[in-house]
């Protein structure tokens, strides 16, 4: 499975910090890569990469989080 070039950064942004909020991506997104609409934009990969394995999404603290998995490390790798 290829990944977009959104997804790929996402991605790598979850890895770097482990575990991260969804608004914590949201700034990423709008501050650091210009997306007009950030929230769309990662809802939809958020979706894709969750389908596929890639990160798994958690609610330890109220805010929903997301995290890599094994198989999303793969990724990174390849």
């Amino acid at each position: 499975m290829s990944l977009n070039s959104i997804e790929r950064e996402i991605l790598e942004k979850i890895a770097q910090n482990q575990l991260i909020t969804k608004m914590e991506l949201i700034k990423f997104l709008k501050n650091e890569k210009k997306v007009a609409n950030a929230k769309g934009v990662l809802d939809s990969a958020i979706k894709s990469l969750s389908s596929n394995g890639f990160i798994n999404i958690i609610n330890p603290i109220g805010a929903t989080c997301l995290v890599i998995t094994q198989d999303g490390s793969k990724v990174l790798e390849e």
